[in-house]
């Protein structure tokens, strides 16, 4: 990549924690005007999500959850990460299938 005026400049970077979900590091920056700091930068894992409606589109499969970090109940799609190989549909089939009970009988063609 070639430099433009203006552009942020990185220095590399320093894992601070990692894990299966995250990864938080430190990346050495300059910015546009000169200024040099460490930045923190989140790094997540690939993830897939299904979206399951009903024949008519007209509703769709929820989970009703409590995340206990925000202390709060809310509505969440069915999803977790891709394993490594696995292709993201077949992950959304496999995590929708472990969180809700609902697997795919067949599909349908349009």
């Amino acid at each position: 990549m070639t430099e433009e005026r203006g552009a942020w400049r990185t220095f590399g970077e320093r894992t601070i924690y990692d894990n299966r979900w995250v990864r938080l590091g430190l990346v050495d920056v300059e910015a546009p005007n000169g200024e040099r700091w460490d930045y923190h930068v989140v790094h997540l894992a690939r993830i897939a999500v299904a979206l399951i409606v009903n024949e008519d589109s007209e509703e769709a499969l929820m989970l009703w959850r409590y995340r206990f970090a925000t202390e709060q109940w809310g509505y969440e799609l069915l999803g977790g990460l891709v394993d490594d190989g696995e292709d993201s549909a077949a992950t959304a089939a496999r995590e929708a299938a472990e969180e809700s009970g609902w697997a795919r009988l067949g599909s349908r063609r349009s």
